[in-house]
């Protein structure tokens, strides 16, 4: 179990420190998903974060996790951590924004969400954009099982499509490169 990180969650935190709580919950598998509960330094450490910088305070199985399930979570992490949380961080699910507010504890939107709702306020109902993933998605089942799949754009997950447009952009512009060689500059 050690190999497996278990041990990382179930170690002893160091108290007194100030934490955000980072709250997701993963893609379910089967009729169960897993909420997850992060704790990241609360004041800005002058660089990105990077896996030594989070620590696991919480994870729960479930069907559903409702804003009270939510608001326990949070509630157990900081006991955990012996302080509540300065903020909490997630995306913009209602359960999940409800159990910040419940809890207390201001919530702030994640990064990659929030940029991916504003993609989509501005290119979901654009005509050309809705005719390019059509098409793309039309070509991805007519290629999918042949020997040209290796040229396929990335799959495009209907919940993330706007967070991951980049995949989009890099596969076009590679595209591109090889078709007209110019365009490398």
């Amino acid at each position: 179990m050690r190999k497996l990180g278990l041990s990382v969650y179930e170690e002893d935190l160091p108290q007194g420190r100030k934490y955000a709580h980072v709250v997701d919950e993963s893609i379910m598998i089967n009729k169960e998903k897993l909420l997850v509960v992060l704790g990241v330094p609360a004041e800005h450490t002058g660089k990105p974060l990077n896996h030594d910088d989070v620590i696991v305070l919480g994870m729960h199985v479930g069907e559903c996790f409702k804003r009270d399930d939510v608001k326990e979570a949070n509630e157990k992490a900081a006991e955990k951590t012996g302080s509540s949380p300065e903020y909490g961080i997630s995306d913009g699910a209602h359960n999940l924004v409800g159990g910040f507010k419940d809890a207390g504890i201001d919530h702030h939107l994640d990064i990659s969400h929030t940029l991916g709702n504003c993609m989509k306020h501005v290119y979901g109902k654009d005509p050309e954009f809705v005719s390019l993933t059509e098409k793309l998605g039309k070509i991805r089942l007519q290629y999918h099982l042949t020997d040209k799949a290796w040229l396929l754009p990335p799959n495009m997950r209907a919940m993330a499509r706007f967070m991951n447009l980049r995949e989009w952009v890099t596969w076009g512009r590679k595209c591109l490169i090889v078709l007209v060689p110019w365009m490398t500059t």
